[in-house]
């Protein structure tokens, strides 16, 4: 078994990660206000807003704040003269290793994020 790899990947992806989150958390919190809208106009139980708030806090929560910080620090990649070693993955850490001479070309892009 190997060691794991020891470069990181640049901290600049965590505010990536974050602004992608923020984006899903403000379509899942323009839904909880929908459903607001919805409970106070057909007078629905109270229940169903306050349990969709505390779902939208703690999804807020998880996925803005601290899955980002434990994705930076879980992945990881080295590059060999043979090889290009991949580690990454939350919960279940996946370990990649791709050989060179199965790289034939690289494309890199950048979105507005």
């Amino acid at each position: 078994m190997r060691e794991e790899p020891k470069h990181l990947i640049a901290v600049n992806a965590i505010r990536a990660w974050r602004i992608s989150a923020i984006i899903y958390m403000i379509i899942l919190w323009l839904l909880i206000i929908g459903l607001a809208v919805l409970t106070y106009l057909f007078d629905f139980l109270l229940l169903y807003i306050s349990i969709a708030a505390i779902i939208g806090v703690i999804f807020t929560f998880f996925f803005v704040y601290a899955i980002p910080k434990l994705r930076y620090r879980r992945w990881r990649y080295e590059i060999f003269e043979q090889e290009v070693y991949i580690q990454h993955g939350i919960l279940i850490m996946t370990r990649t290793i791709i050989p060179m001479i199965r790289v034939q070309h690289v494309e890199t892009e950048q979105g507005p994020i």
